[in-house]
């Protein structure tokens, strides 16, 4: 048989604990957990909670340092720390700690607001972690640790009206806990007594046959998986009961080992990754503007006063230094900080819970949804829908061998179970079958089930295979018709009988395999004999109702140009009937069982075509998975329990409903209301906004910080000094900051909605160099008109250093100061959104009130007598304040004529 393939096993750091365990006397195991007694009582857990019970308080000095860890943070930094040492030398020249004041504001601001969101997150992960996982623990019963009081089911019974029910987070280690089908297994815990006892520990292993567990161990595997006294939180009981004694705390479990694992490998999201790239882009801008505006400053002022005047190059480099803290976008950390707050408390209201922030900043960039089909979108009321053979008869015979399939081998869904098991028709009749059929024993390989019997009444030895329905008929060569012939089947006739039209509805098959045994057959244990030869009896299919609103739901996301990709378990026929229920239109399905004898780029290459998947283990989800991610997609995943558990992990955002399991909730970074699906769009679209007006605040900053640059390098070279002193460039950032900031309540049109938000980092340049060359136009013809048509010898004297060449310089830096200014407001206004004409351009309040008082600002600033020394200004020529107003009427213009053009080439704006 093919072999599927599996996770890779890690090598778990409390793997020799856990081996020296398994092989330890009970005694022995007590000692090494330095518990006194076998079963905990009451003084001693009051003594141990005590010390343990410590309330769990916010990291806030954690959140505090993590806060610089980012390369532009301690760049900015380290500016500070330079500015406050050139004061310290220089303390007259204020500039100076001008500056380090003004990027600390903006950390302080943007740490205070990152610090308050994280705060946020965190309590209502306390919230989400409140949600009660109990436990079944025997307290205050001393049992004799050298003997197995489980063993007798009169002490067993006895020992059960002992148990009580308490918070896992009250589990201590040395507890001795019950478990019994259905449970998920809350801590690592050695076995003392297990009765038909069997766990699925597809979750750490990837192998989904489930596993006998014994009070010994009879494993010398290094493999700690294999031990067989050994269970695991976060594995699953599917057959019986088992009492055991924990060994490790929840959060020291194998199972979280792996957990924070997968989360540090998986921790680097498309948002941080495309911030990155971006504030790598702005540095290198920096990098490259500031040496040389200083290089140029020095040459000019080392060429009248001398290379050897130390105040040239303090005065180089206080102006080199201010423009570094121009350009540097040191509101930018404040602005992420403040625009994802605003989108998680939006959310907040909506009853979204955000366990990261990580979920708000890449949702909305988000382009491939995975989804676990059957779990988000069907109820788990079961149903037998039909059975028939090959040909379309009802043979009673398939619910016979159904009923003992599932009585000596249930499935690991319980609401399954009590369907076959429990419905009054099949009782009475599941009792006279096992007066017939003696079960000898059983072997499980991937989905498929091998039951052997004796049949008394014909003596013979049966085995009955329930698998998958198209892997049952795919390994059958013969079928019995209802007279109870066997005749052989044909390729058409598996085909037709898979996919045939009265199926629709069912959302699961089993098909039913069975062979007699030949009397010369005498190793019965024999695996070939249990996997070849078998003939086809028929098919059990069963149908779920499928969640009210589950098609609109899928319909909704698939409007936001997001591809909606589906994950089954089950068969291709299954899938199909659910599509058909789901109205979803499936375009091409890959089998999971061809998954693993593909290479990446093979898989990846049929995934472009493809739209689901079936027959998908977790070896198989996650491999898929981490290949969508590989190749540049923004990936989600739409799971509800803990077999999702490192599906949610894995990909950029996790989304589960507040009714799933604790396990896949402490995964997710996204939980919303299992009644209310929409809330995904409502997410969605919440975060395209967020996204939408951060990469608005980057490029218009990054226009602005290399359009300065230009101008600043025009008016050296037309000069011979600097066009705008160091203390206007700091007074223009800081105002720059509070109208930027106001970015983020604008509002954005709903073109910029309809997709994902993509993060085009290569245009960020394009988009700066194109208007900073309209900017720099309109910049370059006001200078001219206010030098040449009011005063025409003011060029040469500034350029010369003549007359009053001081006062000509100080009066023209103030209206290269407010043009620049105001021409950056207006782009804002402007820019903010191709989609219309500036004349139509109508910003939210909060940025329209930020533009109209910072434009105030900027025109008052040079008019005010005693503002006019601290600053170096003068007030302009009034001919300047006629002339500004047509220029930035010009500015408008061109800016949108180029929106047109630039959007034409480059198909987007922002």
């Amino acid at each position: 048989m093919a072999k599927r393939q599996k996770r890779k096993k890690t090598k778990s750091p409390s793997a020799s604990k856990i081996t020296k365990f398994a092989n330890s006397s009970i005694p022995e195991t007590l000692d090494a957990l330095n518990v006194p007694t076998f079963g905990l009582t009451e003084k001693y857990v009051a003594d141990k909670t005590k010390k343990v019970g410590k309330k769990e308080k916010f990291p806030w000095f954690k959140y505090f340092i993590d806060s610089f860890k980012d390369a532009f943070t301690l760049i900015l930094c380290a500016i500070v720390v330079y500015n406050l040492v050139m004061f310290s030398i220089d303390p007259e020249e204020y500039t100076y700690i001008a500056g380090a004041g003004l990027i600390i504001c903006s950390l302080a601001i943007s740490i205070i607001v990152t610090e308050f969101t994280n705060y946020g997150i965190w309590k209502g992960n306390q919230k989400q972690s409140s949600v009660v996982e109990n436990v079944n623990v025997l307290r205050n019963v001393v049992l004799n640790e050298n003997g197995n009081p489980f063993a007798s089911p009169d002490q067993e019974k006895q020992l059960e009206t002992h148990l009580t029910t308490i918070n896992i987070k009250n589990m201590l280690v040395g507890d001795i806990i019950y478990v019994k089908a259905g449970d998920v297994i809350p801590a690592d815990a050695r076995v003392l007594y297990g009765d038909d006892f069997y766990v699925d520990q597809e979750l750490l292993t990837g192998s989904n046959v489930p596993v006998n567990k014994k009070y010994f161990n009879s494993s010398f595997s290094k493999d700690i998986f294999k031990l067989s006294n050994i269970i695991y939180r976060g594995t699953k009981v599917t057959r019986g009961g088992c009492w055991a004694l924990v060994l490790t705390s929840p959060d020291k479990s194998v199972y979280a080992e792996q957990v924070a694992k997968i989360s540090n490998q998986e921790n680097k999201s498309t948002f941080t990754t495309q911030i990155k790239k971006i504030t790598r882009t702005i540095i290198y801008t920096v990098i490259i503007a500031v040496p040389t505006i200083f290089i140029l400053v020095a040459l000019l002022k080392g060429s009248k006063a001398g290379f050897g005047n130390a105040s040239v190059w303090v005065d180089s480099i206080l102006f080199a230094m201010s423009l570094a803290i121009a350009l540097s976008p040191d509101g930018l950390p404040m602005m992420l900080s403040a625009a994802f707050s605003r989108t998680r408390g939006q959310l907040a209201k909506k009853n979204i819970q955000i366990r990261d922030l990580s979920s708000v900043q890449n949702i909305g960039s988000m382009n491939v949804l995975a989804v676990d089909i059957a779990k988000t979108f069907l109820n788990d009321d079961y149903r037998i829908q039909s059975y028939s053979d090959l040909y379309g008869y009802s043979n009673p015979l398939i619910i016979d061998y159904l009923l003992l399939s599932f009585a000596e081998s249930p499935s690991a869904d319980l609401n399954l179970n009590k369907t076959v098991l429990e419905a009054a028709e099949y009782k009475a009749r599941l009792q006279e079958l096992k007066k017939r059929y003696v079960f000898i024993n059983r072997i499980t390989v991937d989905s498929g089930v091998y039951l052997h019997f004796l049949d008394k009444q014909l003596n013979k030895e049966l085995i009955i295979k329930r698998d998958k329905i198209d892997t049952s008929l795919g390994l059958a060569t013969m079928a019995m018709n209802a007279e109870g012939q066997l005749n052989k089947i044909t390729p058409t006739q598996k085909v037709n009988y898979l996919y045939k039209d009265e199926r629709q509805g069912a959302i699961l098959s089993y098909g039913i395999d069975f062979k007699y045994l030949e009397k010369e057959y005498e190793n019965f244990n024999n695996q070939e004999l249990f996997f070849k030869n078998y003939d086809f009896l028929g098919r059990v299919d069963f149908q779920n109702s499928v969640k009210p609103g589950s098609s609109s739901i899928i319909k909704e996301i698939q409007k936001e140009e997001i591809n909606v990709v589906l994950f089954s378990r089950k068969s291709l026929g299954e899938l199909i009937a659910l599509s058909r229920e789901l109205d979803f239109k499936l375009e091409e399905a890959i089998n999971g069982q061809e998954i693993s004898k593909l290479s990446d780029a093979q898989l990846y290459k049929k995934m472009k075509t493809s739209n689901a998947f079936y027959n998908m283990n977790l070896a198989d989800e996650l491999r898929v998975l981490k290949l969508y991610k590989k190749k540049e997609n923004t990936v989600g995943y739409l799971g509800s329990d803990i077999e999702d558990t490192f599906q949610l992990l894995t990909e950029d955002i996790g989304i589960t409903t507040d009714s799933s399991d604790n396990f896949a909730q402490s995964a997710a970074t996204l939980v919303v209301n299992h009644l209310d699906l929409m809330q995904i769009v409502t997410s969605i679209r919440a975060s395209r906004v967020g996204l939408m007006n951060t990469m608005k605040y980057i490029k218009l900053k990054n226009t602005g910080a290399i359009s300065l640059v230009a101008k600043l390098l025009f008016g050296i070279i037309l000069l011979n000094h600097e066009s705008m002193t160091a203390i206007q460039l700091l007074a223009q950032n800081m105002v720059y900051n509070v109208v930027e900031y106001t970015i983020i309540y604008d509002d954005v049109n709903e073109q910029y909605l309809l997709k994902p938000v993509k993060w085009d980092t290569k245009s960020l340049l394009p988009f700066a160099f194109s208007n900073t060359a309209i900017i720099l136009f309109i910049h370059i013809i006001v200078m001219i008109i206010m030098i040449f048509a009011f005063d025409t010898t003011m060029l040469s004297d500034i350029r010369n250093e003549k007359g009053n060449w001081e006062a000509q310089l100080q009066q023209l830096q103030s209206t290269a100061f407010i043009e620049d200014s105001i021409s950056h407001l207006v782009f804002i206004f402007v820019a903010r959104d191709n989609f219309v004409r500036f004349w139509k351009s109508r910003p939210t309040k909060p940025l329209l009130i930020a533009l109209i008082l910072a434009a105030v600002f900027f025109i008052a600033l040079p008019t005010i007598p005693k503002v006019q020394s601290a600053f170096s200004m003068r007030t302009p020529q009034w001919e300047f304040f006629v002339i500004l107003p047509i220029a930035m009427l010009g500015l408008m213009s061109l800016v949108d004529l180029n929106k047109e053009i630039y959007f034409r080439r480059q198909k987007q704006w922002f």
